[in-house]
């Protein structure tokens, strides 16, 4: 995915710079993150499992890139896709 078609709100854009989080993890969560949970009317928490985060190293993600993203929690809009916002995901 390509960084300009990451739909990312001005919220979101601000928050992910404000919270150290790189684009390439926004991504990595966006495009596998495969723990969802209510977040709200209308919008949904999104980040990777542990399995996920082992499959893309087999995959050939870096450990580096991975171990960013485990730390990310995206909230989307369900009637969009639209990341309202972006948080540090909770130890799990």
């Amino acid at each position: 995915m390509h960084a300009a078609l990451l739909p990312l709100t001005d919220h979101a854009m601000r928050r992910s710079q404000q919270r150290g989080k790189m684009r390439g993890s926004l991504h990595l969560v966006y495009q596998f993150g495969d723990l969802e949970r209510r977040a709200g009317p209308a919008r949904f928490a999104l980040r990777l499992s542990h399995s996920e985060c082992e499959g893309l190293l087999s995959r050939g993600a870096s450990l580096r890139d991975v171990e960013r993203a485990a730390r990310v929690e995206l909230i989307v809009a369900e009637r969009d896709g639209a990341i309202i916002t972006v948080l540090h995901a909770k130890a799990r």
